[in-house]
């Protein structure tokens, strides 16, 4: 189990009050490759991946994007203006896409038999583009019967607004939540709003938790 991790006691009975579980998405369901998507994005003016991540990371309206208060269309002009990339929007957004590796670290059977037995919420730091591509591309959202994403929520995790959110989509008391996060600050703040969290640090070591804990069979 994660260093960084507070669940129940392992006694199956104690996990049966376990009703729902957050997953977040970026290197938790889905690989994420940066340096891909950078290198396109700052191909035109021959910027190193490390240069356009800091000038995006860094950026004043960079949480507007991430909370929902920025269209695609808008934010591509901005940052093409701030990269001197002639990117057409669907070449912007091809490129941005490409972050997002198609072959998941968890696999559908995970949730099919996960969510026979509990509520599944997806909570995600995202913006308006890779929820479309996630939703047209990867079978997994079929299984979550919520999904809690920063660009719609208006609030972008460790803001305790998200996770209170979440919390509500899972229909449950938050100590009858198991949230999933790969990111240390985002699995305290978890703890902070009153759920059982676990650091995700690879699927092997997930799926060995949930079968110890009586979440999968087998």
């Amino acid at each position: 189990m994660a260093e960084l991790s507070r669940t129940s006691p392992q006694a199956p009975e104690s996990w049966r009050a376990v009703r729902a579980i957050i997953f977040d998405i970026g290197r938790v369901i889905v690989s994420v490759n940066l340096k891909r998507a950078l290198t396109t994005l700052g191909g035109g003016a021959n910027l190193s991946p490390e240069r356009v991540w800091t000038t995006i990371e860094t950026d004043p309206r960079w949480r507007e994007w991430q909370e929902g208060r920025i269209e695609p269309r808008e934010w591509h002009k901005h940052l093409a203006r701030r990269l001197k990339s002639t990117h057409t929007f669907e070449q912007f957004c091809a490129a941005w896409n490409s972050a997002l590796d198609l072959e998941p670290i968890l696999g559908e059977d995970l949730f099919q038999q996960l969510a026979r037995r509990h509520r599944l919420v997806l909570l995600s730091n995202t913006d308006p583009i890779h929820v479309a591509y996630l939703e047209a591309n990867f079978r997994f959202p079929r299984y979550f019967a919520a999904r809690v994403y920063s660009c719609a929520v208006g609030a972008c995790k460790p803001d305790a607004v998200i996770y209170r959110r979440a919390i509500v989509e899972a229909r449950a008391a938050p100590e009858q939540v198991l949230y999933i996060d790969d990111a240390r600050e985002y699995v305290e703040a978890g703890l902070q709003a009153g759920m059982q969290a676990h650091l995700f640090e690879s699927a092997e070591h997930l799926l060995d938790m949930f079968r110890r804990q009586g979440h999968l069979e087998g």
